[in-house]
């Protein structure tokens, strides 16, 4: 424990002097970046998405960045991937710590244990950070070069002014001004010191400038067209979209206007005016861009607000099915794709938004995970029941009850699928013993009624043949013998044993629909046709293998409509009893006079058809 203590505490050491280094780093950036009199307002945000990294990805990530060639992005690329890490290791301390209380130790006395990616993040940081430097002390004694070369030049510059006038002069300065434009930076504290000399000794010369008047008008005349086309460039940038690099150019060609030596006299004022006024104009015009920018970013950050609640929405409500969650985290994931496609939020509040948004969907992983590991649990219990089911399976697949056995199995079946998923590493063995169970059963069964397959095929062309010989009745029966004939069909139909299943019903619509064309033909009533069909389908019924049961069911079916038709009757008479003291009360009676009527009828019949069930159930006793 002692030894980890000290390992942990020499880390930290080490990891806070980098980031240390680091924020001098920034600072010393920041100096740098203020020569520039221009924000990066374009170039914040990296392209890459770490959110989804776990802490060894964050740091294999941070190797790829060490020798990155754009320093700032770069710099910007680590912050991020620091505060990621950070929130990970944050997490797994929070719970390292929870799961140190619970042992029953004190929590001032944790010390988190020594982390590998941690350490190996910070020593790419550190290897970044000692590039950085490096880079930094290179600009420095490169400006500070440059400044001894300008300085030069300014000597040499001088002696030019001072010393007498030939026809070189004129060309010698040109070299000089040529040699004092490719020198680039030099220290910021040095920059006007340095422009108000070189500017004063120019003048100077210029003034002085008494021979060669021909090369002097010449070389005027030339620095007008450089700072014509100077004009033109910048008057270009009003088209450049990019506002960053719109401002470096504008400042460069600033430069380049300084650095140019004098115009004609009478034009000086004027190319000035108009350079100015061009430079002014594009500042306008990205400043407006710059306005647009951040009106931009306080709509992302209205969106970004919009998409922190729906989540914490979604997060807040407790599913209690695997499929919600599987929905919702679909869900999140669309919401977090809108999240990327949504730009940037104002630079103050971009992070506390993110950290919103990041929130929220951590809170909704947690209770994701939770619900998950209590639905193992279950899934275990599952398990449970579902091996049991194949027990019973299992002691009925050899069984040679099949009705009953069919019942039974077809009820696991229904049991099976009620109870649930279980765990998915044995759900498809435990399915696969269930089913095999069930199959051997049904397999067997099957075997067994081959023949009654066979016999029902029979049957039912046995069947179409009655059909057939009920259409010939239409066209060749008498009216004196064709109801002889009907019902002779008629017994042999419900002679004949069963068919198959499937094409059960279909077979006995064809037989009814032949059997009304017959009755039509010979002008039976709707009732003789009605009762004739009624007494086929219950004698059909009456020759099934479970007759007694099926009219049994049937008769009870009669008298339910029975009943409920009677108290229909009560409510009728009720209702007459109201309004038979009402003015014009033949005309409000009639209705529900002609109803009893009709209900009456339907009684009756109803009456004859029970009595009819229950004289087929009298053959099916054999009484």
């Amino acid at each position: 424990m002692e030894d980890n203590k000290a390992n942990t505490e020499a880390e930290e050491e080490q990891i806070s002097k980098i980031l240390a280094d680091a924020s001098d780093d920034e600072n010393d950036s920041k100096a740098e970046l203020e020569e520039h009199h221009h924000e990066d307002t374009e170039d914040h945000t990296i392209s890459e998405d770490f959110s989804g990294l776990n802490k060894e990805e964050i740091a294999a990530k941070a190797k790829d960045f060490v020798h990155y060639p754009h320093m700032s992005k770069a710099n910007s690329i680590f912050q991020q991937l620091r505060n990621y890490l950070d929130e990970i290791l944050r997490k797994e301390r929070e719970t390292l710590i929870a799961q140190w209380v619970s042992d029953g130790n004190e929590a001032r006395d944790f010390t988190a244990p020594a982390d590998d990616s941690k350490n190996l993040f910070y020593q790419h940081f550190q290897k970044f950070q000692d590039r950085r430097k490096e880079e930094r002390i290179k600009a420095q004694q490169e400006r500070e070069k440059n400044l001894h070369a300008k300085e030069d030049i300014l000597q040499r510059i001088k002696d030019l002014v001072e010393k007498e006038e030939t026809e070189g002069s004129l060309s010698d300065l040109r070299e000089l001004q040529r040699e004092w434009k490719q020198i680039r930076q030099v220290p910021r504290e040095q920059m006007t010191h340095l422009w108000e000399t070189y500017r004063y000794y120019l003048d100077r010369f210029y003034d002085n400038l008494t021979m060669n008047n021909e090369l002097k008008e010449l070389d005027r005349q030339k620095n007008l067209e450089i700072k014509i086309e100077l004009c033109l460039k910048v008057d270009q940038l009003k088209e450049e979209k990019n506002v960053k690099k719109a401002l470096i150019l504008l400042n460069k060609y600033h430069d380049e206007y300084k650095n140019t030596g004098p115009v004609p006299k009478e034009a000086t004022e004027e190319i000035w005016i108009r350079f100015k006024a061009i430079s002014d104009e594009v500042l306008n015009l990205k400043k407006e861009r710059l306005n647009t920018l951040k009106e931009d970013r306080k709509n992302n950050l209205v969106q970004k607000v919009l998409l922190c609640e729906k989540v914490e929405q979604i997060a807040e409500i407790p599913y209690d099915k695997a499929s919600d969650w599987n929905k919702k985290t679909n869900e999140i994931s669309e919401i977090f794709d809108a999240w990327k496609k949504t730009g940037p939020a104002p630079t103050s509040q971009n992070d506390t938004i993110w950290k919103r948004f990041r929130d929220g969907r951590d809170a909704f992983y947690k209770q994701k995970k939770k619900f998950f590991a209590g639905l193992n649990e279950q899934r275990d219990g599952n398990l449970i029941l579902k091996e049991d089911l194949c027990k019973k399976a299992e002691e009925m697949m050899n069984s040679s009850d099949w009705s009953s056995t069919t019942k039974a199995l077809i009820a696991l079946q229904k049991e099976w699928k009620e109870i649930g998923p279980v765990p998915e590493k044995v759900s498809g063995a435990i399915w696969k013993r269930f089913r095999t169970a069930c199959d051997h059963f049904f397999t067997a069964k099957d075997d067994a009624f081959k023949d009654q397959k066979k016999e029902e095929i029979e049957n039912f062309n046995n069947k179409l043949a009655i059909i057939n010989e009920v259409k010939a009745l239409v066209e060749t029966g008498s009216e004196d013998t064709v109801l002889e004939n009907l019902k002779a069909l008629n017994t042999q139909w419900n002679a004949i044993g069963f068919v198959p299943f499937k094409k059960k019903d279909k077979l006995y619509k064809d037989y009814q629909s032949a059997t009304d064309e017959v009755y039509k033909k010979f002008k039976k009533n709707k009732d003789e046709m009605r009762g004739a069909r009624m007494r086929d389908h219950y004698n059909e019924l009456g020759s099934h293998p479970q007759a007694e049961q099926k009219l049994k069911d049937e008769l009870r079916r009669v008298g339910g409509k029975i009943r409920f038709l009677r108290d229909e009757l009560k409510t009728i008479e009720n209702n007459i009893a109201f309004f038979s003291n009402s003015k014009g009360s033949e005309k409000l009676l009639k209705p529900f006079l002609d109803k009893i009527a009709n209900t009456t009828a339907l009684i009756k019949k109803l009456e004859e058809e029970k009595k009819y069930i229950s004289s087929q159930i009298s053959k099916a006793n054999g009484s």
